[in-house]
């Protein structure tokens, strides 16, 4: 899985809390941007970025919700959306 991370996500990862889990968090965005458009594995997904709030807001039914930014290629993309939430307390699921 490292060539799907940049260096500087890696080390964001390892010094984690919960690497694990935040491991998922930028996994789950990039999984739901290459199912969007096709493109599957191949797509070198190191060039593929998402920033999330550190902060993650509850919704309604004390669901983690968290807007994420989405970069491609160094660009902002403003006309891609993504959320991530917690399906449970080990299912973190992104939609685009």
């Amino acid at each position: 899985m490292t060539p799907q991370c940049s260096t500087k996500k890696w080390i964001e990862i390892r010094a984690s809390d919960c690497p694990l889990e935040y491991f998922y968090r930028i996994w789950t965005p990039k999984e739901s941007y290459i199912k969007a458009t096709g493109e599957g594995l191949h797509l070198y997904l190191h060039n593929v970025v998402f920033a999330q709030d550190k902060a993650c807001a509850f919704d309604e039914w004390g669901v983690v919700a968290m807007e994420t930014k989405f970069e491609l290629d160094g660009e902002q993309r403003p006309d891609w959306a993504f959320e991530q939430s917690y399906l449970d307390a080990n299912h973190c699921v992104a939609v685009g």
